[in-house]
């Protein structure tokens, strides 16, 4: 029986790929889609699409609920991956302070509830990742000052006209809820790929209103374990600020695009569940990995096994296998040996043709990467006569190995280019100005010194666009938790390819390009 709606309006071979992904999850365990799977398939109205660097990203985000019509009036859910003392954070809890200031618990001759607040993360800190609980049901911090303190925060007596609750979720060894999307009063819902963290890269964020904004709720309930309370407004009241906000909002982020909010576009909400497994690792043997896996907490894959099937991994698989004109991939890094082979798969195909283009990263954490691949992992066993060599442990090999198995068997008129993401070395001389050497730059000089790229994002045949949290890494096709939308719209594909090519500019350097009409490099 399929799933989807009947007021979409999509080709017949979109149609027959989400049928056929829709199928294969049909037979996967509810721990594999965490939502059923009607409830991934939405219609939505994607509102903007955003890139620059992760504070100007999330400033626009605190700006966006502080004043204007999308200001937040009952209920703010804030969820994040990776928490660290930055200027974001610091932007937070002035954030949080003005918050408290325009919603006092009096307000025209009434009392009211207070602002409903919820803050989530996964990783803080080395120490804090080896000593949280293993529960399902996270950490929950004290509302005490000492605690707020430890996090960057205001002490709770500042903030006494909000009801806020900070929990994390980390699972041993390595399993983090990567995902990190923001949801304000139940209505709107923005999709950034940063964190609250000090790193300068270059960063972007969707803007949804509309049948995915429930989807995601329901995610955040089943992932979070928070109660789904009902939200109260005042009779007759608009708008819940009693106070005129005097909050001088930040520039928004230097590539901005905005999208026709009369019409819906089919959304797909692909999720990603987090899996405690460790990668299986390159020099143990298997029986040594089965006795560890019994002596721990978390199972050690004592082979190479494929991707778990979630949606995610089954539609985005899907989506490169099945492309039929191009295929444009932008990650932090790749390293996931499924995705690689389908791209592979998809190269060699014979008398199909294939544009292919990835932007990814070099030398971007170094030991994550080498960690989550278990050291590039234990050889594939023999394929026939031939024994496949692995694909390796970081970004580089990865991509050094797929350029030489694709220059060997690649479809003669398919192509595939790939590119370093570089920024630019004036940072570099920043000392020489001294003080704040920020405020002595333009936002758009702020996004081009940036110095590595974390954008996620793919779009295929100009007309489906995944964004969201995952990266083109093992870590999150296997063991992190991770959100994405899909979005099937031409408009929408078009604005963000744009956007990130703007982005990106001439800062990236071709690794290899190859072209099957042309002599191998």
């Amino acid at each position: 029986m399929s799933h989807i709606p009947n007021n979409w309006v999509i080709s017949p071979a979109l149609t027959s790929l989400i049928s056929q992904c829709l199928s294969k999850l049909a037979s996967s365990p509810r721990t594999e889609t965490l939502l059923s799977l009607p409830n991934l398939l939405t219609a939505s109205s994607p509102v903007s699409y955003h890139v620059g660097t992760g504070c100007q990203v999330l400033n626009y985000v605190f700006d966006s609920i502080l004043a204007g019509p999308t200001a937040v009036e009952h209920e703010l859910l804030f969820v994040t991956c990776f928490w660290s003392k930055s200027a974001s954070l610091e932007y937070l809890s002035k954030t949080l302070l003005e918050l408290n200031r325009l919603h006092p618990l009096s307000c025209r001759d009434h009392i009211r509830s207070k602002l409903r607040i919820r803050i989530c993360f996964s990783s803080r800190s080395a120490f804090q990742k080896l000593f949280h609980t293993s529960s399902d049901k996270g950490y929950i911090y004290a509302n005490t000052a000492r605690a707020y303190q430890k996090l960057g925060l205001p002490s709770p007596e500042k903030l006494g006209n909000l009801d806020i609750v900070i929990k994390s979720k980390f699972f041993r060894p390595i399993s983090v809820l990567h995902g990190k999307y923001v949801i304000v009063d139940r209505k709107r819902l923005l999709l950034p790929s940063c964190n609250v963290s000090w790193e300068e890269w270059l960063e972007c964020m969707g803007v949804f209103e509309g049948g995915i904004v429930d989807s995601f709720l329901e995610y955040y309930h089943e992932t979070w374990g928070d109660t789904r309370e009902s939200l109260q407004s005042p009779s007759g009241s608009q708008n819940n600020q009693c106070t005129e906000s005097i909050w001088a909002p930040k520039p928004l982020p230097p590539l901005s695009i905005q999208f026709r909010r009369d019409r819906l576009s089919p959304t797909i909400f692909l999720t990603q569940p987090h899996h405690a497994v460790f990668p299986p690792l390159r020099f143990v043997p298997t029986i040594i990995s089965r006795f560890i896996s019994t002596c721990l907490p978390f199972r050690i894959s004592p082979s190479v096994t494929p991707a778990p099937p979630t949606p995610q991994n089954v539609f985005m698989a899907a989506l490169v296998r099945q492309a039929r004109r191009s295929i444009f991939i932008q990650t932090p890094n790749l390293t996931c040996p499924d995705l690689l082979e389908v791209l592979y798969e998809r190269l060699t195909r014979h008398g199909e043709s294939i544009d292919i283009e990835i932007i990814t990263c070099t030398k971007m954490m170094l030991l994550e990467q080498v960690v989550t691949t278990g050291l590039g992992g234990p050889s594939p066993r023999k394929d026939g006569a031939e024994r496949k060599r692995r694909w390796g442990a970081t970004t580089e090999s990865c991509v050094k190995e797929l350029f030489r198995r694709v220059n060997v068997t690649i479809n003669e008129s398919s192509t595939l280019r790939i590119y370093y993401y570089t920024s630019l070395p004036v940072i570099l001389a920043s000392s020489a100005y001294g003080g704040d050497v920020k405020s002595r730059f333009t936002a758009q000089e702020e996004m081009e010194m940036a110095k590595q790229s974390h954008v996620k994002a793919m779009i295929v045949d100009e007309e489906v666009t995944v964004i969201g949290s995952a990266n083109g890494d093992r870590a999150s096709w296997f063991t992190s938790g991770e959100v994405n939308v899909m979005v099937l719209d031409e408009d929408f594909a078009r604005g963000v390819k744009d956007s990130l090519g703007k982005g990106v500019g001439n800062r990236k350097m071709k690794v290899e390009a190859h072209s099957g009409s042309s002599e191998s490099p």
